[in-house]
């Protein structure tokens, strides 16, 4: 028995049509949709048993999501690595606590954890910078 994979971590994939590649993904490649678009939201949380993929429009940034156990201490380390930061740690109206980070390809990085009131809060994604992957 293979041992499970991490899902704190969700490649963020540009595509031309959400919906589109929703189903495609859906229908041929066995996900299924667990944060849909629709409702003003421009993207879809897909899973599988071996992880789960952010498909967000063409106009995004590629990158992965990342949850944390402490935002605030990840932001810490990263600075004193030298990272280059996007944007600092906040805490988001849809009940996380993020921030963002680019890497030297232009790609995204969002460190992510939820904050400890966020009961009943939605969860939209927007990797544009202050973004979600509710895990």
């Amino acid at each position: 028995m293979s041992k499970p994979l991490d899902t704190r971590m969700a490649p963020v994939l540009p595509v031309d049509d959400v919906e589109s590649a929703s189903r495609y993904l859906c229908g041929k490649l066995g996900f299924t949709v667990r944060e849909p678009s629709g409702d003003g939201r421009e993207w879809a949380l897909l899973a599988r048993p071996e992880g789960v993929v952010l498909l967000v429009p063409k106009d995004w940034p590629v990158g992965c999501a990342v949850q944390v156990d402490d935002v605030d201490a990840t932001c810490a380390q990263l600075r004193m690595l030298g990272a280059e930061f996007e944007s600092g740690p906040m805490d988001q109206e849809y009940g996380q606590r993020d921030f963002m980070v680019r890497g030297p390809d232009g790609y995204q990085i969002r460190f992510w954890s939820p904050v400890a009131s966020n009961e009943g809060v939605a969860s939209p994604p927007d990797v544009t910078g202050s973004g979600d992957v509710p895990f």
